[in-house]
């Protein structure tokens, strides 16, 4: 790779791209000895993928701030090399994570017909599509897919709001009950609160059809975005071009934050503002909260076994196909179970105390009776959620805390 011509960072900088260099180099190498010919290509998606990565530097030394992202392609037979492989793949990742010092290697898993065949109707395949490089095997041909841009189904919009949602539980998870935040936590806490931040932001870019791939072209046009019919967007313009900056340049100065607290209630009440315009533009129906919410997403989401198949092979190698264990857990993998869940967890917790109706709501879809005092019904339902949500990295570690 030329790396006077190919950054993985905003920064442009040659060392910050060796060192980046160096650990894929090490990625790559570890993958072509477990898979041997049945690799096909790896692709570098995300940040990284875009040039947009995130590394710290502190003296002569760097860190990785985002996770990395990797579709590996596999060759045929596709499911049963999959199935050979997707445990030994997840074990890699989660391997090479703490050797190299990062937070989080995310393999996903695919064959190249996936990618080449259709043209890209999620975020995800449109990013990974449009900003992606190839660190081993051929370039993928999907030129065909790329000549026309499409809008996105605004079921993106919402999917970001799950993730990110998800994000701030984990930064609720942070919070200490004097409502302080670790040292060490600091910084993964505001990264979340970022997220959620930029979410916002992506989900309108989504509704008016001026999502792209790139941060730094998001950035651009939200600040010249009109505010239409999102109550106060013209607020959210500043924080999302704060939250990118701190995303994109890790010498950014971080958010002067006094409380932990009270700077996470004032994003999570942004985030259920725009969340609940957002949703009821995107249903063209109106709901009271999110008890409403969560019926009417729950039934309006369908599940075949073609998306529940395609869920498998697209949120991570942890689990082999067909395994009974598999398919009893999968509802809770689904995004519309997800996303029924996910906002009563985390609108449940409100400056004035826990939402009782929120929490056996959440209990009753996963069935699970609960007991305690509210705290503790709530930080069990929410620990349960993350494992289900993407059991691995900063959500498996918050989940799995003693405390």
């Amino acid at each position: 790779m030329n790396l006077s011509a190919n950054h993985y960072t905003v920064h442009h900088d040659p060392v910050i791209d060796r060192f980046v260099q160096n650990h894929l180099d090490i990625i790559v190498a570890e993958l072509r000895a477990l898979l041997a010919e049945k690799l096909d290509a790896v692709l570098l998606a995300g940040g990284f993928g875009r040039g947009e990565g995130g590394v710290a530097q502190t003296g002569n030394s760097f860190r990785i701030i985002n996770d990395y992202d990797l579709t590996i392609l596999l060759k045929a037979p596709f499911v049963l090399n999959y199935r050979r492989y997707a445990g030994p793949l997840h074990q890699m990742a989660k391997r090479l994570a703490y050797r190299l010092g990062i937070k989080q290697i995310d393999f996903s898993v695919k064959n190249r017909s996936m990618l080449e065949r259709d043209k890209p109707s999620t975020v995800a395949q449109y990013e990974l599509l449009s900003g992606h490089r190839v660190l081993h095997g051929l370039p993928l041909e999907i030129a065909h897919l790329l000549k026309i841009e499409e809008p996105l189904p605004l079921i993106e919009g919402a999917v970001y709001f799950l993730n990110r949602g998800s994000g701030l539980l984990i930064a609720a998870r942070y919070l200490r009950p004097d409502g302080s935040v670790s040292a060490e936590d600091q910084e993964n806490f505001i990264i979340e609160c970022d997220k959620a931040i930029i979410a916002i932001g992506d989900a309108i870019l989504i509704m008016q059809n001026l999502y792209h791939y790139s941060y730094l072209v998001r950035l651009q046009r939200i600040r010249e975005s009109e505010s239409g019919e999102f109550l106060g967007c013209d607020a959210v313009k500043p924080l999302y071009t704060q939250a990118v900056q701190r995303k994109l340049n890790s010498a950014s100065s971080p958010p002067a934050i006094t409380d932990f607290s009270e700077w996470w209630f004032e994003i999570r009440q942004l985030f259920e503002r725009y969340f609940h315009q957002y949703e009821q533009k995107r249903l063209q129906r109106e709901f009271i909260d999110w008890l409403e919410y969560s019926s009417i997403i729950y039934k309006a989401w369908g599940v075949s076994a073609t998306r529940i198949f395609q869920k498998i092979l697209h949120v991570s190698p942890t689990a082999a196909l067909f395994r009974p264990r598999t398919w009893r857990e999968i509802r809770f993998s689904q995004a519309r179970a997800l996303i029924s869940i996910m906002p009563l967890l985390l609108f449940a917790r409100s400056q004035e105390g826990l939402k009782q109706t929120y929490l056996d709501r959440a209990a009753r879809i996963y069935r699970d009776p609960v007991s305690g005092h509210d705290e503790q019904r709530w930080t069990h339902l929410v620990n349960r959620y993350l494992l289900y949500y993407h059991p691995a990295g900063a959500a498996e570690e918050i989940a799995t805390r003693n405390h």
